[in-house]
């Protein structure tokens, strides 16, 4: 894990999901999202969850990279609502060695 004192010696880049991300973001996730911390979460985290959102949404999918490593995604979307427009995240993870580092991705 990297302690909050040691944050100014990375380089944190937040920038669009590629498709070359999808596998990474999915690996995150299913080391994240398992059964014993997230039950529910866990039987909808799939491979198909993470394509499905790039397809349809990728525009509201984000990465951020610490020194060319994934540090985390965000997997998000937009509801249209008869009196208004609001985005909605679907997925959000922190790979686990940036976890409590003093940075707000």
């Amino acid at each position: 894990m990297v302690s909050s004192s040691e944050h100014n010696n990375f380089n944190l880049v937040i920038r669009d999901m590629g498709i070359d991300d999808i596998a990474a973001v999915f690996h995150l996730g299913e080391e994240l999202f398992t059964s014993e911390l997230y039950p529910y979460l866990y039987r909808t985290w799939d491979e198909w969850e993470v394509i499905g959102m790039y397809n349809t949404d990728s525009e509201y999918c984000m990465v951020a990279e610490v020194d060319d490593q994934l540090a985390g995604f965000i997997l998000g979307t937009i509801i249209n609502k008869i009196s208004w427009t609001y985005g909605y995240i679907t997925w959000l993870g922190i790979n686990p060695q940036f976890q409590r580092a003093a940075w707000a991705i």
